[in-house]
């Protein structure tokens, strides 16, 4: 059964994909409690940033232009963002569904109900099963056993808003794995771990920000040349991904995040 992300482009009928906004991206002030070797931020850590009201006005925007979905990355960890909380709550009130990305350090059950009757579609960044390669991939030191009990609370809840139609099964859970030469061998065990309610994701590095630094430790390959990128994650992306790629890919080709979206950053550009 084919398995979708409430929030992302799936098959929209009555929506215009020529020339409709579908997705407003926001990037909040770069604070994380991790420092892994695979972050692909990139830029200065800026202390410039565009108002809570500013945000709330291109939520505004975006709402009266026919967005369906706002997409809050970060250049961090978005939970603990001080605004975070009124920021997806106008976001349901103006009609968007929101698509968090969060590495689950903070996800408590209350802040996971709170979520989910907002209408937050919820992305956990999640490599390893094992205490070890969690560590070694974030640079902590035991927190593997916290996010995965907050993970599971999350999906206790989570699991009311699974729907089925057709031949497929929407989801508002995902779990979202890097394929790296620490994670490659773990990617059928985090599939199974996801089961039928929780979506899951497997993509390649990205060459930028720290990933740069740790390209040999993540990839084994060197990453000043042209054939840096290790083909065999390509085959495991496409083998175990259930996910579309890029995330945002449209049905009819090409990505709603570049071609029907619009990207804010932290400082308004």
């Amino acid at each position: 059964m084919k398995k979708l992300l409430k929030g992302l482009p799936n098959g929209e009928e009555n929506f215009d994909w020529d020339r409709g906004l579908f997705m407003l991206s926001a990037n909040l002030p770069f604070e994380c409690n991790y420092a892994c070797p695979k972050c692909a931020f990139i830029g200065d850590k800026s202390t410039k940033h565009i108002s809570f009201g500013r945000k709330i006005g291109l939520l505004s925007e975006a709402s009266q232009l026919g967005a369906r979905t706002f997409l809050l990355e970060g250049e961090g960890e978005p939970l603990i963002f001080e605004d975070f909380e009124a920021l997806i709550t106008q976001a349901k009130d103006k009609g968007l569904t929101s698509i968090v990305f969060t590495n689950g350090y903070f996800l408590g059950e209350e802040q996971a109900k709170f979520l989910f009757d907002r209408d937050v579609s919820l992305i956990v960044s999640l490599d390893s099963l094992e205490q070890i390669t969690y560590d070694n991939l974030t640079n902590t030191k035991g927190n593997l056993k916290r996010v995965l009990a907050n993970l599971e609370k999350a999906r206790e809840i989570y699991a009311q808003g699974v729907s089925k139609k057709d031949d497929a099964l929407t989801t508002r859970l995902a779990v979202s794995t890097l394929i790296s030469l620490q994670t490659m061998n773990g990617l059928r065990e985090m599939r199974d771990f996801c089961g039928d309610d929780m979506l899951f994701l497997a993509n390649v590095p990205l060459y930028e920000g720290s990933a740069k630094a740790n390209w040999k430790f993540l990839v084994g390959m060197e990453g000043n040349t042209q054939n840096r990128y290790n083909p065999l994650f390509f085959q495991l992306r496409e083998k175990y991904s259930q996910g579309p790629v890029p995330i945002c890919k449209r049905d009819i080709g090409g990505c709603a995040s570049l071609l029907n979206g619009l990207e804010v950053k932290s400082d308004g550009s």
